[in-house]
């Protein structure tokens, strides 16, 4: 009684409950599987294919195996970690609550529903997560699985092999595992009592060193070897600033062994966050799919892109991403044309925003930078400057477009990789290559600027290669274009934790993603 009590003032307080209705789950109630009315019917979400499933199994339960039950939950509790779903909240907590008062019978009917509303998740993440891991919360019901999943989740139950059938409908990339290992090993020490490392200043190699236990303890809540470090002393040995210098390495931060506030925000970052951003960014692995035989994968945090060709990484550079007022959208898009000696057309934002003005109030700006006034970006006829009446112009009511002349002061440098998309978002080279000198890179209008620009180019013209050769004639041109033989997917992803090299690393969320998810929306 106290359960029943129990769940029907929870059903009353959660808004949004349905009721699926004692009649649709009648089957259940005459076999006295269920009380009439029991609070269970109001969390179930797919009554007709719960009725279709234990019907074929004679009405009997089908999770004796505890594990399985266990294996799901598991699940379930990345979600919620991860911030991504109440309806999966609210099915954890009462199964949960069944297994601890030993509820059988409703667990198990809660389970089965449970699990058809995690294949349909499964199923659908790759084309709805983006909406789900980066900008509002899943809260409404999911359709049924689909008829393969159902397929599936029958074979399943009738050869209990419902473990393998949960690990199938997870990522299969092996980063996965790793930030789950890591996600499951944080949560085995979740308890612990663990202080905060306060040094007073910041520390450099050589100086003392307080608090010496705390900081070592602090290094292997990540997995830094600090077996051999000398947990006795007060000094800042090599040691030590080595295990600190491979955090740093982790964390994206310039390695130099130096204990500063970025360190300290790293280092002190509490489990219950290192979980949050380890179960969502294990969730987001359902976005991008396994590497092809050729694609192009640029992870906005990381400022790295990596070039993989049949099976193997053949390339890898770093980047200058969007500002956080002009993010480099999350899209897949193909690359199709090498660019030799751009033009770049200048986007309407950037013309109004930025370049307007600074000619309104420098007359020399837009021929120092070659940059030209043309009514359509294609027009050979170029608009004088002079004669534009720059003081009286309003930036929004501009009537021309802008275009910049190829050469080595073109913000496109001297090679652009096309990827057509109604974005207008693509790779690029860039003059100001003193920019790839800082850590934080989140300087451009969206597109992605490549440090080794050249080097991207000369391997596109071997691998897959180009469609004709350049002649001599071509490369003589200002600007000219030559399609690959061979279109390669390109992706822009948001991963802020990955594996990689036998470790994890995590980064900064540059454009506040990962915060939106624990804010709740």
């Amino acid at each position: 009684m106290k359960l029943r009590f129990l769940c029907w003032m929870v059903f009353l307080f959660v808004l949004g409950s349905r009721h699926v209705g004692a009649q649709s789950l009648q089957s259940f109630v005459d076999r006295s599987w269920i009380v009439e009315k029991s609070p269970v019917t109001f969390f179930i979400q797919y009554p007709a294919q719960l009725e279709q499933i234990y019907a074929k199994n004679n009405y009997r339960r089908l999770w004796y195996d505890l594990n399985s039950g266990l294996a799901l939950e598991h699940q379930l509790e990345l979600i919620k970690y991860a911030g991504i779903s109440p309806l999966f909240d609210r099915q954890l907590r009462y199964l949960t609550l069944y297994r601890e008062r030993k509820s059988w019978y409703e667990y198990d009917l809660l389970a089965t529903d449970t699990l058809l509303m995690f294949l349909s998740y499964a199923e659908q993440a790759p084309q709805e997560g983006m909406t789900w891991f980066f900008k509002l919360k899943l809260n409404h019901r999911l359709s049924a699985p689909s008829k393969e999943a159902m397929f599936n989740l029958e074979m399943a139950f009738e050869l209990h092999t419902i473990i393998d059938l949960i690990n199938e409908y997870a990522p299969r990339d092996k980063s996965y595992f790793q930030l789950v290992k890591a996600y499951d090993f944080l949560g085995s020490i979740a308890d612990a009592s663990l202080p905060l490392y306060q040094p007073n200043t910041v520390i450099t190699p050589g100086n003392t060193l307080p608090d010496r236990r705390t900081l070592i303890t602090r290094l292997a809540l990540v997995n830094i070897d600090t077996t051999r470090i000398n947990p006795e002393g007060d000094y800042y040995d090599d040691s030590l600033v080595t295990a600190v210098q491979r955090f740093q390495h982790m964390h994206g931060m310039k390695a130099d062994g130096v204990i500063g506030a970025t360190t300290l925000r790293w280092l002190n970052m509490t489990i219950a966050d290192r979980r949050r951003l380890l179960a969502l960014n294990a969730e987001r692995m359902r976005l991008w799919p396994r590497q092809e035989q050729a694609s192009i994968v640029v992870n906005v945090p990381e400022y790295k892109m990596t070039y993989w060709f049949e099976g193997d990484r053949v390339f890898q550079s770093p980047v200058i991403v969007g500002r956080r007022s002009r993010p480099t959208p999350l899209i897949t898009t193909r690359l199709d044309s090498l660019v030799f000696n751009p033009v770049w057309n200048v986007p309407h934002r950037i013309m109004v925003e930025d370049i307007l003005p600074l000619a309104i109030e420098k007359p020399d700006y837009l021929k120092r930078h070659n940059i030209e006034v043309v009514k359509q970006w294609r027009d050979t006829e170029v608009i004088a400057p002079e004669t534009i009446d720059w003081q009286a112009m309003n930036p929004y009511r501009f009537p021309y477009k802008m275009r910049q002349s190829a050469g080595e002061n073109n913000a496109l440098g001297l090679y652009k990789f096309n990827t057509p998309n109604r974005r207008a978002i693509y790779l690029h080279d860039t003059p100001h290559k003193e920019l790839f000198d800082n850590t934080v890179r989140a300087y451009s209008s969206g597109c992605v600027r490549v440090q080794d620009a050249r080097g991207f180019a000369q391997l596109l013209m071997k691998t897959p290669g180009l469609t004709t050769e350049p002649t001599g004639e071509d490369e003589a041109s200002s600007n000219f274009s030559v399609a690959l033989k061979q279109r390669i997917p390109v992706r822009m992803i948001y991963q802020t934790v990955w594996y990689e090299q036998g470790e994890l690393h995590y980064r900064a969320d540059i454009y506040r993603y990962d915060r939106l998810k624990r804010k709740g929306r």
